[in-house]
C-alpha cells in the first residue's frame, strides 16, 4: 500500500477505535424497527415477538444512506431475528425454520451492503449497541447501556459494557500502528 494509512478511511475512529461513534437510537421511517426493538425483552417475556415481527411491513432499506443508519438497521435486525427464533420457546422443538419478510428481506439487503453476515455478531452487539448513561462521564463500564438487548438482565448487560471497555482501551493501540506505518 502507497502513502500513508489514514485509519479513518476504514471506519476506524482515532478515540474510539473499532467502536462506532455515537450509534443510532432510531432512523425515522423506520418507527415499527425501533418500537420493537425497545421492547424486545418485553415482548420476549410475553411470548409476543413473534407475533409482532410476522405483522411488520417489508420496509424500503435503500432510504438507509450512511453507515450509521445501516448499522443501526443491522443491529435490530439481527436482535430481531435472534429474538423471533429463539426466544419465544427456548425449552420445545417449535423453533422456526424461516424468517418472516419483514425482517428477512432487509436483513440481506443490509447485510448485504455491509458486508457483514446477517447474523449477530460482535460488531453489533458491541461495537454499534451502546450510548453513554452520563454523557459527559468517561469510557468505562459503569456507564455504558445497550441500545437494544434481548433481556434485561444486569449480567447481559455487564458482558458487553466490559467488553466495549476492553475495546476502548485497545483503541489508542490501533491509532499506535498506523502511527508507526506513517512514520
Amino acid at each position: 500500500m502507497d502513502g500513508p494509512i489514514r485509519i479513518e478511511d476504514y471506519d476506524i475512529d482515532p478515540e474510539l477505535g473499532f467502536i462506532l461513534p455515537s450509534p443510532l437510537k432510531s432512523v425515522e421511517g423506520f418507527e415499527p424497527w425501533t418500537e420493537i426493538a425497545n421492547d424486545l425483552p418485553e415482548k420476549i417475556e410475553a411470548r409476543s415477538l413473534r407475533e409482532c415481527i410476522e405483522k411488520l411491513p417489508v420496509l424500503d432499506v435503500d432510504r438507509l444512506k450512511t453507515n450509521r443508519e445501516l448499522r443501526w438497521a443491522h443491529l435490530v435486525l439481527v436482535n430481531m431475528a435472534s429474538g423471533y427464533v429463539w426466544a419465544d420457546d427456548l425449552h420445545t422443538k417449535d423453533i422456526p425454520k424461516i424468517l418472516p419478510k419483514g425482517v428477512a428481506v432487509p436483513l440481506w439487503k443490509v447485510s448485504s451492503r455491509l458486508k457483514m453476515k446477517p447474523i449477530l455478531v460482535h460488531a453489533d452487539c458491541c461495537l454499534a449497541n451502546w450510548e453513554l448513561i452520563d454523557e459527559h462521564g468517561s469510557y468505562v463500564s459503569e456507564n455504558y447501556q445497550l441500545l437494544v438487548s434481548l433481556c434485561r438482565s444486569e449480567s447481559y448487560r455487564w458482558f458487553f459494557a466490559v467488553t466495549l471497555e476492553v475495546e476502548i482501551a485497545a483503541a489508542s493501540g490501533v491509532k499506535a500502528c498506523a502511527d508507526i506505518k506513517n512514520a
